[in-house]
């Protein structure tokens, strides 16, 4: 049409009806109307709140509200480091400033705000403790440090009767490595389990913890509050701290070699040499020297390497091993230290 004039009016709220408006010549109009829909962005929060606090070596699972078909990324600053349709949740392990942006299926988006994971601070319990087996009169010597591959890396109490899942692994063998022991803090009425550490035991008695800190590191624990500790060696009798130990910032080696007192119960601990020395032969880890680890012994008699009858640790199950047990047969832990062996 000549002579014609369009008008365009155009809004930003959502909902209005536009109109196209068309005069000529002779002053004729025409009109057409359209719907504006305006997509919001999406909401973005995360449930879990401006902070939280995880044990060193766990994690924590955090939760963004659910948005059906849209995309999540989620960020530590400005580090994406993780993306996926309909991914509203995300396992963390490390500190850092958290914020989840959510896309939804028109491609509008909102940012949540932070929230700030750090990781709760561990405190290093320091023990002594002797093994009978290879106690020498002033420290243990083995030979399983001295041949490559035999004392494993990773702790070795995921399996029966222990079942720790726990995850301790070191990267190298000290030289003056005894073994792995396992050591727990229970609830100091009701003895209950509370937390769960693999260590490393040296020749001198001390712990280590596998990251390499002085005691066994543990996280979890309430500062001020008192638990307490069960050491678990694979073919020893088990002991448990005589009394609670109170948790500190700094805390004193518990030394088990001084005295029988120091374990919990009557007779739990031996004598050697002027020392106090927990007792060998408890080959099947359960808590009570019985037959059943005459058995164990029968049936792992004349092999070598990391055995669970080789008593005094020397790569070998011979008749020394026997010796070992034979004494201290029907020697029984303390109910708290017993375990099932099926």
């Amino acid at each position: 049409m000549k002579n014609s004039t369009k008008f365009l009016l155009l809004s930003t709220i959502a909902g209005i009806m536009l109109t196209n408006l068309n005069a000529n010549a002779q002053s004729c109009t025409g009109s057409a109307t359209i719907n504006i829909t305006i997509n919001q962005p999406p909401t973005a929060s995360i449930s879990n709140g401006a902070s939280v606090v995880i044990p060193s070596g766990g994690s924590a699972t955090l939760t963004a509200n659910v948005v059906s078909g849209a995309t999540y990324e989620w960020y530590r600053g400005a580090t994406l480091v993780s993306s996926g349709l309909n991914q509203n949740t995300l396992s963390v392990t490390q500190a850092g400033s958290y914020t989840v942006e959510i896309i939804n299926a028109s491609g509008c988006s909102g940012v949540s705000g932070a929230t700030v994971v750090s990781i709760q601070a561990g405190v290093n319990i320091p023990f002594k403790l002797f093994l009978e087996g290879p106690f020498n009169g002033t420290a243990m010597t083995t030979t399983l440090a001295s041949v490559a591959g035999t004392l494993p890396t990773a702790q070795p109490y995921n399996a029966v009767p222990w079942n720790y899942a726990g995850t301790e692994t070191i990267t190298s063998t000290p030289t003056n490595m005894v073994d792995w022991v396992l050591i727990q803090a229970v609830d100091p009425t009701t003895y209950a389990l509370v937390a769960s550490r693999a260590a490393i035991l040296l020749a001198d008695g001390t712990i280590q913890d596998p990251s390499g800190a002085t005691g066994a590191t543990f996280s979890g624990l309430t500062n001020g509050s008192s638990y307490h500790f069960i050491i678990r060696h694979r073919n020893h009798l088990d002991v448990m701290t005589r009394l609670p130990l109170t948790i500190s910032a700094s805390m004193s080696t518990y030394d088990f070699t001084t005295a029988a007192s120091q374990a919990f119960g009557n007779g739990q601990l031996k004598l050697s040499s002027g020392k106090y020395v927990m007792y060998g032969g408890d080959y099947n880890g359960d808590g009570v020297i019985t037959v059943k680890d005459y058995n164990r012994y029968v049936t792992e008699s004349s092999q070598f390497g990391y055995k669970a009858a080789d008593g005094n640790m020397n790569r070998t199950v011979e008749v020394n091993d026997f010796n070992l047990y034979q004494p201290n047969s029907s020697t029984i832990g303390i109910p708290q230290v017993r375990l099932v062996v099926p």
